[in-house]
């Protein structure tokens, strides 16, 4: 796995949750920030016995603090595959909400 990087928020798709909670914490004085990394799955081989190479696959966060980074009081952090308001699990619905919170 390659470290992570800060990339732009244009990395990711405005249409995914990701994106769409980027917009709403940036629209409601959020600091937002996206990270990216990069891994590479394993190669595998078939029962037939080729083998299949691995594959590189990219890897995005968004982290967004209130008010900013050095002194957060409220944080969140979204994936493809979980996300977390105030570090604890919640749904997008949840994480919505918690954005809009003051």
């Amino acid at each position: 796995m390659e470290p992570w990087e800060e990339v732009s928020l244009d990395s990711i798709s405005k249409r995914t949750h990701m994106g769409l909670t980027a917009s709403l914490a940036l629209k409601h004085g959020w600091a937002v920030r996206v990270a990216r990394s990069v891994s590479w799955t394993r190669e595998t081989t078939a029962k037939n016995g080729n083998v299949k190479p691995g594959k590189k696959e990219e890897h995005f966060w968004v982290g967004g603090a209130k008010p900013n980074f050095k002194e957060p009081k409220k944080v969140f952090l979204i994936n493809k595959l979980y996300m977390k308001a105030g570090m604890e699990h919640c749904t997008f619905d949840e994480l919505k909400k918690y954005v809009l919170e003051n």
